[in-house]
Formats: structure tokens, C-alpha cells, sequence
């Protein structure tokens, strides 16, 4: 039992980190000129935290990715 509730917990961790990079996104306005939010391609759980992966449209400046640090 103890093995699938740390599983649970992991996936559930990496949903609400999803969402948080949503968030964060949205509120540094990281979008490009039609509009479009970058996806997220992957949240993984790692054993110091979690993983995530974005994929970046064309025009999306690199300082504004790293502006949501």
C-alpha cells in the first residue's frame, strides 16, 4: 500500500505543479502574438522536487520564460 500512495501522491504533486506553471504563465502574460500558451509537455516527480517540460512556441522571448522563476 505504501508504494501506490506515494504513486498517488507523485501524480498528484505533478497536477498541481501543471496548474501552477498555467498560473504563472498566465500572470507574466507569456503568450504569443495569437494568443497561444505554451504547452506543458511533461510534469515528472523527481526525488528533490519535480520536472517539467514546456514546449515554447516561436515568437515566445526567452526572457520571458525565465522570468517565471
Amino acid at each position: 500500500m505504501p508504494a501506490a500512495r506515494s504513486r498517488l501522491w507523485g501524480w498528484l504533486r505533478a497536477v498541481i505543479i501543471r496548474h501552477r506553471l498555467l498560473a504563472g504563465c498566465a500572470r507574466a502574460n507569456l503568450v504569443t502574438a495569437g494568443g497561444k500558451w505554451p504547452l506543458i509537455v511533461s510534469v515528472t516527480p523527481t526525488a528533490y522536487g519535480e520536472r517539467a517540460w514546456l514546449w515554447c512556441r516561436a515568437p515566445t522571448p526567452p526572457a520571458g520564460v525565465a522570468g517565471l522563476r
